[in-house]
C-alpha cells in the first residue's frame, strides 16, 4: 500500500493530514508507555480473576470499527463466564447480576479497559472516539437509528464521548446524537489531547474515590465484622434535596407540575428497581405515577431542576417515629420513557462516569 493510499485510507477520520500523522504518532507513543505501565495490574487483576472463579482472565469480542470492519477488543474480565451468550443482543441490565465481585469494581474504576491500548497501538482504536459497538447489538438495535452509521466514518475510541458523560443505559438514540456531536467536530489533534488531559485528570479522581469506597466497604467492614454475609444487592444512591411527586396518571404529571394538591414527598434513596420517599401524607398503596425532582447547582441565583416521570407501585409503608416525615414508602418503578429513563440514570442514579 503506498503512502497516497494511507493517507486516503484515513483522512475520513475527520483529522487533516498533519493531524492525522501527530495523532497516530501520539497513539503508538503513549499507548506503549502506558501498556508498559499497566503490566503490573495486569499480573494482580489477572491472578485476582482466575482466583475468583477459574474463568478466562482477558474477555475478547468481536466489534465493529471504521467502515464496520470487524476487530477484536480486549477487557479485563468481568462478567460470568459466557455472560454474552446470556446477555445477546442486549444491553447489560444490572438486575441479572452477571457482574463478578471483582468484576464490579474493575468496571466502576474503568481498570477493565486498559487492555484496550493494545487495540489502540494496532490501530484498530483511537484514544477518542464512539465507541465500538458489537455486531450482534447493531444489527438488531442499532442499524435503523438515524446516523447512527456516521460512527463508521472514524475509528472508535477508548474514550467514548457518549460514555464519559452519559450513563450506560441511556438510549441509543440519545448517545448517537451526543456521538455525532463529537464526530462533526473531529478535525483539530490539540483538541483531541486537551480532551484525553481532561478525561485523564477526572477519571483519575472518579476513580481514586471508587478505590477508597470499595475498600472501606469490601475490606475494612469486613475486618471489623468477618462474621456478616455479603448481600449482592443493587446500591442505593442516597439524596439529600431531592423531591417526589405522586400523580394518578402520566398526562398529571407531565402538565401539573406546580400543582398544590398534588401530594409530595422527599426522596431518601433509589436505585434501579425501587425508592424510598418519606411523605406526611397517608397514601393508599397502589400503582401511580411518581415524578423524582432535583435540583442542581444555583448558577448566581438560578436553580435548574431535573425531572424523571416514572410508573410505579407502593407496596410498604412505614410509621416514622421521630422523623421530620410521618410516613416511609417503599416505591418499585420503570421510567415512562427512554427518555426518563435517562433522566433517572443520569440525575438520580448517578451513572454516568465523569458526573460522578
Amino acid at each position: 500500500m503506498t503512502i497516497t493510499r494511507v493517507i486516503d485510507k484515513y483522512l475520513s477520520t475527520g483529522y487533516g493530514k498533519f493531524s492525522y500523522f501527530l495523532n497516530r504518532s501520539f497513539n503508538i507513543l503513549v499507548a506503549s508507555i502506558l501498556l508498559i505501565l499497566a503490566l503490573p495490574a495486569f499480573l494482580v487483576f489477572g491472578i485476582l480473576i482466575k482466583l475468583e472463579d477459574g474463568g478466562p482472565i482477558f474477555y475478547v469480542g468481536a466489534r465493529l470499527g471504521k467502515n464496520k470492519r470487524l476487530f477484536n477488543i480486549y477487557k479485563l474480565r468481568t462478567l460470568v463466564p459466557d455472560a454474552e451468550s446470556l446477555i445477546g443482543a442486549k444491553l447489560l441490565d444490572p438486575t441479572l447480576k452477571l457482574e463478578t465481585r471483582l468484576g464490579k469494581f474493575l468496571r466502576d474504576t474503568r481498570i477493565d479497559e486498559l487492555p484496550q491500548l493494545y487495540n489502540i497501538l494496532k490501530g484498530d482504536m483511537d484514544f477518542i472516539g464512539p465507541r465500538p459497538e458489537r455486531p450482534l447489538i447493531y444489527e438488531k438495535i442499532c442499524q435503523y437509528i438515524k446516523g447512527y452509521d456516521k460512527r463508521f466514518d472514524i475509528n472508535p475510541g477508548l474514550i467514548g464521548y457518549a460514555q464519559l458523560f452519559t450513563p450506560h443505559s441511556t438510549d441509543k438514540r440519545i448517545r448517537t446524537l451526543i456521538d455525532n456531536t463529537y464526530i462533526q467536530k473531529k478535525q483539530n489533534f490539540v483538541i483531541d489531547v486537551l480532551l484525553i488531559i481532561y478525561t485523564a485528570i477526572v477519571t483519575s479522581q472518579t476513580s481514586l474515590k471508587r478505590i477508597i469506597k470499595y475498600g472501606w466497604k469490601k475490606v475494612i467492614i469486613r475486618l471489623l465484622n468477618p462474621n456478616k454475609r455479603e448481600q449482592r444487592v443493587l446500591e442505593r444512591i442516597t439524596h439529600k434535596v431531592s423531591s417526589v411527586y405522586i400523580y394518578t396518571n402520566v398526562e398529571y404529571a407531565i402538565l401539573l407540575k406546580n400543582d398544590s394538591n398534588i401530594k409530595k414527598g422527599r426522596l431518601i434513596n433509589i436505585n434501579e428497581e425501587a425508592a424510598l420517599i418519606y411523605m406526611d401524607d397517608l397514601i393508599v398503596e397502589g400503582e401511580g405515577f411518581f415524578r423524582f425532582e432535583r435540583p442542581l447547582h444555583s448558577v448566581g441565583r438560578h436553580v435548574r431542576y431535573k425531572n424523571a416521570i416514572a410508573k410505579g407501585t407502593i407496596y410498604r409503608k412505614i410509621d416514622l417515629v421521630d422523623k421530620s416525615h410521618k410516613y416511609a414508602y417503599v416505591i418499585s418503578y420503570q421510567p415512562t420513557s427512554p427518555l426518563n429513563s435517562y433522566m433517572v440514570h443520569q440525575y438520580f442514579l448517578m451513572k454516568s462516569f465523569i458526573y460522578r
